[in-house]
């Protein structure tokens, strides 16, 4: 009986050490997928008495992703009137001394699929050069009668990691605006 009792506890005892090694195992491993995305959201709001886009509260939902070599956006703004006059911006402290300034270059993204570059002042509405609008390689904007829903893919190359200036605005000059961190790292 003795025998029978020592073999079954070497044999639990090597089946509880083959469990430890495998959960050890599993539990230390990092998808590849974390490893090479990551992803922000921010869910920026302008009540109606510091914008004069819409009458009522603006809500912009944006979610930054970084693949590989490039920052993916999905931004929705809460704007139920389509215009192809408006437009959202993402400047990036692309020159790296971080400062937003005109030195930064912008893409604007228009809603009607078209773009061109601005300058971006600090804390206010994008400006818009004298030159003509052609159509966008870098994103999408689609009106599904109550938002704009915009897509855009910048190189990393182009962006700073530590500071951006989200706008959405009109061409008349009516905007909504904010700088801020966002705090994605990569290598």
């Amino acid at each position: 009986m003795e025998k029978k009792t020592i073999a079954l506890l070497l044999v639990i005892l090597a089946l509880a050490l083959t469990t430890s090694v495998l959960a050890y195992t599993l539990l230390n491993q990092n998808p590849k997928e974390s490893e090479e995305t990551q992803t922000r959201a921010f869910i920026f709001e302008f009540p109606p008495n510091t914008q004069k886009i819409v009458d009522y509260t603006l809500v912009v939902n944006i979610t930054f992703t970084i693949e590989e070599d490039k920052l993916k956006t999905v931004a929705y703004v809460n704007d139920n009137v389509y215009s192809q006059f408006k437009f959202l911006c993402l400047g990036f402290d692309s020159n790296n001394n971080t400062i937003l300034d005109l030195a930064d270059a912008v893409d604007i993204m228009y809603a009607d699929n078209l773009t061109r570059s601005g300058g971006l002042l600090p804390g206010g509405p994008i400006l818009l050069p004298m030159v003509p609008k052609y159509p966008s390689d870098f994103h999408t904007c689609v009106f599904d009668g109550a938002r704009h829903i915009y897509n855009a893919t910048f190189p990393l190359a182009k962006v700073n990691r530590d500071l951006i200036q989200m706008v959405y605005q009109e061409e008349d000059g009516a905007y909504a605006c904010v700088i801020f961190h966002f705090d994605l790292e990569w290598k």
